[in-house]
Order: structure tokens, then sequence, then C-alpha cells
């Protein structure tokens, strides 16, 4: 015990020498170093310390009880006692004293045996709680942590790396704890051992130093931000041909895809099973494309972009809300239009106001829309706010310059850039009224720009096009490039290949296409300080269309143009995501089950007793359903209308009691049944005959007039068959005496 307490009350240097050891180089083991990073050694001190002392006096106390326990017999346990007294029977109180002593020396040293067991090796269960906490265990280098693996996906391994994508964590201490530090000997014989560089040497001195050494400064310190998640891999199987677009929403529980096979759908992180199958899924125009599709800034609405001239916003459960207007294409200025006449080809959200977007289309126009803003036409659609013209070579706004891609910068949206078909970067600063660009890199691309992306200080801009190159520029020169990457393939010309940051804007990352030369795609990740590759993933045989690092989840999600979707994390850096759904198995049938033809509706004539549940089946509605919706119990309010009918049980049965039947009846029925009471019992006139004229002379004739006695008379034409001849026989077959002389 007294080895152990000077080696606890050894000094801050003592610990870094007892942490130089290369038991960690060897091998990666991300979930057993994640924080070897960013704790500070003298709060592992002080914690490990006090950790100590706690353990030391839990002992001392343990000793004591157990000296009073064998003075005292009585104060043992009612359980030990028993024991005692079932084991010896009869024996004599002497004998049973004396084996209770040789029972309690025999456990006291038992856990002092137990104890320096637990000081020499660390495997205490206490411990390894303890040592989850921290990176490197206190005790032997030979416990080694458990590391966590999922249920499912793959592990992958980068193909290419050139440096490390963030420092390399400490070593732990070493068995004996007494090695000589590689560092203060100035390498020596233990760098020589342990095949240590003067450069690993130098980083471990900054890291003990406690200042950062992972790529873009970035890394050391963000709990993970800087490391690249791609310890394992999982394929979601979303469309039947390429993903064209990907968007996640801010807290990164949602996924929402677009394709070339005109399908949407949507995915839901905490419900999705190993199934992996999207909780909704349509089509937003049949035969279009989905070209560019992303959620706002809270998440509860996301745009898309589907290949028409229109551009739709939808809720949470892809259900339409607005959409834009419809251009007229025969106007010659597009600044006259309300909206976009030709095909819109991406849409961004605005980075602070979730009223706002805007959209970049084959009309050579960026359009900004206000959700709020006063509908129009029939349709009632969203017309724009402002327009912005792209212009050629001869400053001209023309369709031959269209709008490939757009973006605001990140802070407060003080700028708009666009990349055009033939290669130039234009940019329109923030203005009451817009026009032509008021920073054009001409020759920035010598192809048509698929994607532009802003650093979050708006001092850097980072563009990709399908001449095979990324290029960084800077904001206040827009001259030339920064920096350019080559010999990155990007040959799709439906899919658009993107950009992307770390969470830390350390590293700057982009896919690559594939063909018949290149069969592979690639992920490559670049280091935004030194402009060197860091990392590279490789994806057999399909290639990279869009990727996305989101930060609350801290994975790489990619789209391919198989149709997968690949989410890329690390077990010890990543958090929900896909480690919501890797180890959930979707319900089991059961043999007990049995289907039924649910009945069929018209969408647009569902029912009042039905209901569609989000699986797109149809449920009946509970009477209580509706009282448990609303939110207060109000008592029914009277019926106000003009005509309108109260449901009430006295106004029902009055108005059965005195129900009018007339509209029911026949009145030939009616009239014959008082027939027979008339000539039995006559009240009126009928009595005043009843002696002079008991039968009744009744006159039946009809009185004519002159003009209906003459037509009488008159012949019918056999002609026309008319008694007023028209067709003129009759008049023919007179007399002529008696034939009107005409003139």
């Amino acid at each position: 015990m007294a080895d152990d307490d000077e080696r606890i009350d050894s000094d801050e240097d003592e610990l870094k020498r007892l942490r130089g050891s290369s038991r960690y180089q060897t091998s990666r083991a991300a979930e057993d170093v994640q924080h070897a990073d960013t704790h500070d050694a003298h709060s592992e001190l002080r914690q490990y310390q006090a950790y100590r002392n706690r353990r030391q006096q839990q002992q001392q106390q343990q000793q004591q009880q157990q000296q009073q326990a064998a003075h005292h017999p009585r104060q043992q346990p009612q359980s030990e006692r028993r024991k005692g007294l079932l084991s010896f029977g009869d024996t004599s109180r002497q004998h049973q004293s004396s084996w209770r002593e040789e029972q309690q020396q025999q456990q006291r040293d038992e856990d002092d045996a137990d104890m320096d067991e637990l000081d020499q090796e660390g495997e205490g269960e206490d411990d390894d709680v303890f040592r989850q906490m921290f990176p490197v265990s206190f005790g032997r280098s030979s416990a080694k942590a458990k590391s966590a693996k999922p249920l499912l996906g793959v592990a992958r391994r980068p193909e290419h790396q050139q440096q490390p994508a963030v420092a390399t964590p400490l070593p732990p201490p070493d068995d004996d704890g007494d090695q000589e530090d590689p560092v203060a000997a100035g390498g020596g014989d233990a760098a020589e051992d342990d095949d240590i560089s003067e450069a690993e040497l130098a980083r471990i001195r900054a890291m003990m130093g406690r200042e950062s050494a992972s790529p873009g400064g970035g890394g050391g310190s963000g709990g993970g931000r800087g490391r690249i998640p791609c310890a394992y891999e999982v394929e979601v199987p979303a469309h039947n041909k390429t993903v064209s677009a990907l968007s996640l929403n801010p807290k990164g529980s949602r996924m929402i895809t677009g394709g070339l096979d005109y399908q949407v759908r949507l995915f839901d992180f905490n419900g999705m099973t190993t199934a992996m199958r999207s909780f909704r899924q349509f089509e937003p125009v049949e035969g279009h494309t989905i070209m560019a599709i992303e959620y706002s800034i809270t998440g509860s609405h996301f745009i898309c972009a589907a290949g028409d001239a229109i551009c739709r916003i939808y809720d949470l459960d892809a259900k339409p809300v607005q959409k834009t207007v419809k251009g007229d294409m025969y106007i010659r200025d597009t600044a006259n239009t309300r909206g976009h006449t030709h095909m819109i080809t991406d849409c961004h959200w605005h980075p602070n106001d979730k009223n706002t977007f805007i959209t970049a289309g084959h009309d050579a126009t960026v359009r900004i829309w206000d959700v709020n803003a006063r509908a129009y036409g029939i349709d009632q659609a969203l017309p724009m706010v402002h327009c912005l013209k792209a212009i050629d070579k001869r400053n001209m706004n023309i369709s031959n310059c269209f709008v490939i891609c757009c973006t605001y910068t990140n802070t407060e949206a003080k700028a708009i850039v666009g990349g055009c078909v033939d290669g130039s970067i234009q940019v329109w600063n923030e203005k009451k009224k817009y026009g032509k660009p008021d920073h054009v890199v001409r020759d920035a691309h010598a192809s048509e720009v698929t994607c532009v992306k802003f650093t979050k200080d708006n001092t850097r801009l980072i563009s990709r096009a399908q001449d095979d190159t990324m290029k960084l520029w800077d904001m206040r020169q827009l001259k030339s490039p920064v920096h350019t990457w080559g010999n990155l393939l990007n040959v799709n010309a439906a899919a658009k290949v993107n950009v992307g940051l770390s969470p830390d804007e350390s590293l700057i990352f982009t896919g690559t296409s594939v063909d018949k030369r290149n069969k592979d795609g690639f992920i490559k990740f670049y280091s935004s300080s030194t402009y060197e590759c860091v990392q590279s993933l490789t994806f057999a045989n399909v290639g990279v269309t869009t990727t996305v690092w989101n930060d609350e989840i801290n994975q790489l999600v990619s789209g391919h143009t198989d149709g997968t979707v690949r989410l890329n994390y690390d077990t010890s850096i990543s958090q929900k995501g896909a480690l919501l759904f890797i180890a959930k198995a979707p319900a089991k049938r059961r043999d007990d089950m049995v289907g039924f033809n649910e009945p069929v509706f018209q969408a647009d004539n569902l029912p009042k007793i039905f209901k569609e549940t989000r699986s797109g089946h149809l449920r009946k509605v509970k009477p209580r359903d509706a009282e448990r919706e609303q939110k207060t119990k109000m008592p029914q309010k009277p019926s106000t209308m003009a005509g309108a009918e109260e449901n009430k049980l006295s106004q029902y049965i009055a108005q059965r009691i005195n129900k009018s039947t007339i509209k029911d009846e026949d009145p030939v029925e009616v009239l014959r049944a008082y027939a027979e009471k008339v000539e039995e019992n006559p009240e009126f006139i009928g009595r005043a005959y009843t002696r002079t004229q008991p039968k009744a002379v009744l006159d039946y004739s009809m009185e004519e007039s002159v003009g209906d006695q003459m037509l009488h008379e008159m012949p019918q034409c056999p002609r026309c068959g008319l008694k007023m001849c028209r067709c003129g026989y009759m008049q023919s077959q007179e007399p002529p005496s008696k034939q009107r002389k005409v003139g």
C-alpha cells in the first residue's frame, strides 16, 4: 500500500511519463480512445486521486467493521450467527468464537489480495465504469476496453490515407509504469523501439501542451467534429435509378431523397428498422426527374424542384402547401414575368429567414421568393419578389447562359452566388432592386458549374464543375482561385456532384463519378489549410452524386448512381441517425394474423367514419376521437342560420305529433272515401233535394264557344292532318266560287 500511495501522490510529469507507451499507436481503436485528445491532464490526475482516496476510506471502514465484529460476535448479522450454530451444532462457545476469528481473518486476507490485484491489473468492476470516463487506463495496459460493435453495418477501411484525418490519440501507460519518456529523452532507445518519428514526438509534445494538431486545426477538441465518421457503413435502398437530390433536416432525424426515377422518398430514422423502408413516397410531377430538394432551417417544410418551371413546398408529411407561379415564356424581359419560364435546376432556403428561398433556372435567372407573399392568379400561386439576371460574354441576359446552381452566404445572406453553364461564377450583392450581377468570374471553369458553397466566415467560396476540378476562391479577390484540385471525375449530367465541409470546416470533401476507365467512385477529403488529400473513401463500381455531413448526428450521408443512400458513421463520435435502426428488427408476422380486403373509397370523397393513417390504410374513427382531439370542451352552439334544424328531443316529438301527411296522400282516393259518406248522410245541398228529387239529375254537358264549334265542324286535311290546312290542299279542293282571290 505504501508503493500505491507514492504512485498516487506523483506529479503531472510522472503521469505524462506513464502515458508514453506505444500500445495505442499500432492500432486505431477509435472506440477506446475517443476522448484521449480532449481530457486535461490535471483534471485526470485530480479525479483519479479522489477515486483512490474513496477506495481507501471504504477499505478502512470495512476493516474496522470486521475488527468490531471479531470482538463482539453478537453484532454480526443474524445469518452469519445462524450459519455458525448450524455448522458446529452443540460445540462450545469458545470453539465458535475461534472459528469466527479464523473465518474473518481469511476474509480479510482475501480482501487484501483482491485489492492488490485490483491495484495492479485494474480489472475491478468499479474500475470498468471509471475507465469508461477516461480514454486511458490507469492500471496495466493489458486491460482493454470493450469496443461497441453494431449489429448491422459493414466495417470499412479507407483505401487511401496520406495523413491521419485526426491526431492519433496518446498511448496508455506501460506495464511497469516507470519507463523513460521518449519525448523527454529526446528519442533515445525508446523512440527506436517504438519506431516514433521526430514529427510524431513533436505532435505528442503539442498535445501534452493542450494544442490541437489535427488537420485544419479543429479536430482535436470538438468531440470528433474533425474526425471522419467512416468506421462503419449502412446501405439504404432508396431508388431504382441514380439519387439526384438529398437533404437532412437540421436535427438529423429525417432524410429526404429524390432520384432519376421521378420519386421522392421520406425516411424517419426514429421509426426505421433493419428493413430500411421509407414512410412516404410520392411523385411530384409525372415523368420529371428531381433536380433539387432541401429542408428549411426549422425542418418544418421542404422545397422540391421537380424538373419543371414550378417549385413546390411540402410539409413534413409530404402534403403540398404552396407552389410558385409559372412565368409567361412569350415575354422577352424575364424581369417582367412572375416566375420561371423554363426548368428550375436548383433551390435553397435562406440561412436565417424561414419564409424566403431562392431558385435558379434555365431561363438564365435566379429568383427570390417569399412564402407569405400575396398569392396570384386562379391557382393562388406564389409570385416572385426579385429577379436576378445572369449575363453571357456579351453582357446579355439570354437563355443560353442559364444558371445550374445557386447559394446564399451563410451568416447574413448579404450575397447570392450562381454557377452557370458556361463555367462562369456570378455574384449579386444584397440591394433593394436586383438586376445584373455585381461580380462575374467569366473563366472560372471550363465546363458547367455543378455546385457552389460558402464557408461560415463568408470569405471563401468552393466551386465544383464538370471539368473534373474543384476550386477554392477568396471572395475579396476573385481574379484567380486560391487552390485548384484536379482529377475529380464529374460526368453526371442529370445528377449534380456537390461539395461539402466538415462541421469544423477543417476538411473539404467531394464525390467523384464513374465511367468506363474509372469504375470506382470516391469521396475525397482535403485539408482546408494545407490543401492536401487527407483521406479517400472508395465505393466499388458505383459513383457518388451528392454528399451531406450532418453536424447534429456527425454522420456522412451520400447518394450514389445505383440508387442507394449510404450512411457512414463511427460509434465513438456519431449519435442517433443510423445507430437508431441498425439494431431494430422489423415486426414479425404472426401465424394467427388474418388478412382481409379493406374497402375502397374515392380519395376526394372519403366517408367521415374513416380516417387515413400515415401508412396509407383506412381506420374507423372512434366516437370519442373527436372529443380527445378537441382541446376545450364547449357546449353545442345554437344554430343561427336561416332554415337550420336543431336536433332536440322535444322538437322531434312535436313534429311527429303535428306531422302533416297531405303530401303523401292521393286526392282521388280521399274523395272516393267521402263519396259513400255523402250518399248515406248528405249534410249540405243534398239534404234539400231528398224529397223533391230523390234521384240526382246531373248535367254533364260542357259549354263550347263559337270558335270551338266551327273548329269541330271543319274537315281534317288528308295531307297535313290539320283542320286548319297549311299545305293548301284543302283550298285547291274547294269550288272556284269559294276560293279566295288575291289581288
